[in-house]
């Protein structure tokens, strides 16, 4: 059966609502550092990643690097995981049509990033429309499924997606 547009926004509101507790941060921290280990896998086995929208000298500009800090916490990290994680995302995977619609729930957020190219998007890089790069955003993505089902919580799918966005752009600053 569907769920209604209120159910969905109350799923995702209850999800904001929840703390994640201590074993969610350390199950956080352990999918960074998984992440960290398949994001230099990929980019040992696939093609090297090129990233296009660097930020010059974010590196020596600390008001820069703030700048990129906050609209990284808003536009992926709180955008993308609020729609992703939690309006689309089922809060149980009880059943197998649980577990299929965060799959598809997945595949949208990894479809999400070339339709950006595709549409003119201002953030939108050619970068995300290479494999290896989708390759990485479906590591992030099933992490961040992962993390928000075990948790019940947006925030630890929120703090990972968030730094490894601005961990990506200030090391291509």
């Amino acid at each position: 059966m569907f769920r209604t547009a209120s159910s969905l926004l109350a799923s995702a509101a209850a999800r904001l609502r929840t703390l994640p507790g201590l074993q969610g941060l350390v199950e956080g921290a352990a999918a960074l550092g998984l992440f960290g280990l398949t994001a230099f896998a990929i980019h040992t086995l696939m093609s090297p990643i090129h990233f296009s929208m660097g930020l010059p000298g974010l590196r020596n500009d600390p008001d820069a690097f703030l700048r990129l800090a906050a609209i990284a916490l808003l536009i992926p990290a709180l955008g993308e995981e609020l729609v992703f994680r939690g309006i689309l995302q089922p809060a149980r995977m009880s059943t197998t049509k649980d577990l299929a619609i965060s799959a598809l729930s997945l595949a949208a957020f990894v479809l999400w990033h070339p339709v950006q190219v595709w549409l003119g998007l201002p953030m939108a890089q050619p970068v995300f429309t290479e494999p290896a790069f989708l390759t990485l955003v479906a590591a992030v993505g099933a992490l961040c499924t992962a993390l928000t089902h075990r948790t019940g919580s947006l925030w630890p799918a929120m703090a990972l997606h968030w730094v490894v966005v601005v961990g990506w752009k200030a090391g291509t600053g």
